[in-house]
């Protein structure tokens, strides 16, 4: 799923931001080493035209 509109930073509650790539490709193949027992991933469209960004995020804190 991909969401409109996220905006950019370095870290969030939920998430930490790693980096944006020009497709959504790219964005993906990034992100593949972050999927485990303990972290996933999602790529987001980012606003103005940043790009896909890839953000991680741990699975049950």
């Amino acid at each position: 799923m991909f969401v409109l509109g996220l905006a950019a930073g370095n870290a969030t509650a939920d998430g930490v931001f790693y980096g944006d790539y020009e497709t959504s490709w790219q964005c993906e193949a990034a992100g593949e080493p972050y999927r485990g027992s303990d972290s996933y991933y999602k790529c987001y469209y980012g606003q103005q035209g940043s790009g896909w960004q890839l953000w991680v995020y741990s699975i049950g804190g």
